[in-house]
């Protein structure tokens, strides 16, 4: 495959911050097509500032960002329609129901009915296993559930990028696995490319296909690669630690 088919997204030479304080800098790295790729570190390094760029949220002091061969930063909104983004509260709105909440970008997005937007709602509630949480409220739901529902509205406009900030913190083991599997479902069912802000090692390992890692004093990359990968064979002692904490070896 080409290289310029191969790669959904291909970051270079970026650097991103707030006004004169940079939090990383000349990066360089690409996002293959139906890649679940992880961005980790620790706490500090820039994860959800990274995000935050590659959603368009906030403009880079420089390089560039292309994605499907078009520049991001002058197409923003043009990509954005192909994007969807869960971010790690969930940021689901407390005074609607499960079912607007999911609805909300296709009434901001669409002219579409009301008939054909309830029954894409309900579709993908059924995809995350909340086909019964329509007309509950965020609060009657569990944390594991809520996360499920701000994925369902990232999932509303059949995004071929799925951008996710931490969506298993908080949650217990047994809804962090059911996240997971959910994740490798969408990857698998629809091909959507997904990239996953995180720092929880069993995700890590289970979802993640390729990876890069970032250093709060290197205020950039470090390691890339898959994680398996990372973990066995980086000679970094900082992502070595990372990625074998809790380990017996």
């Amino acid at each position: 495959m080409p290289k310029s088919q191969k790669h959904l997204i291909s970051v270079r030479d970026l650097s991103i911050g707030y006004a004169d304080r940079v939090i990383l800098q000349n990066m360089s790295f690409d996002i293959d097509r139906g890649d679940v790729f992880i961005v980790m570190g620790p706490s500090g390094c820039g994860k959800s500032t990274l995000l935050r760029a590659l959603t368009g949220l906030i403009a880079p002091l420089a390089g560039t960002i292309v994605v499907d061969n078009v520049d991001f930063f002058t197409h923003t909104d043009e990509i954005m329609r192909r994007v969807g983004v869960s971010f790690q509260s969930g940021a689901l709105l407390t005074s609607m129901t499960v079912g607007e909440n999911v609805a909300l970008p296709l009434y901001q997005h669409t002219n579409w009915s009301k008939s054909k937007i309830t029954d894409i709602v309900k579709s993908k509630l059924s995809i995350v296993g909340l086909q019964n949480a329509y007309d509950m409220f965020p609060s009657e739901l569990s944390g594991g559930m809520q996360k499920r529902v701000g994925v369902a509205r990232a999932l509303v406009r059949d995004p071929q990028i799925l951008y996710l900030d931490e969506p298993s913190a908080g949650l217990d083991p047994i809804s962090s696995r059911q996240l997971d599997d959910l994740i490798l479902e969408i990857n698998r069912k629809f091909g959507t490319t997904i990239v996953v802000v995180t720092h929880e090692l069993e995700s890590i390992f289970t979802i993640g296909t390729n990876s890069i890692f970032l250093s709060p004093d290197a205020r950039g990359i470090i390691g890339h690669g898959a994680p398996m990968d990372l973990r066995t064979h980086s000679s970094n002692d900082i992502i070595k630690q990372f990625l074998t904490r809790g380990s017996k070896k």
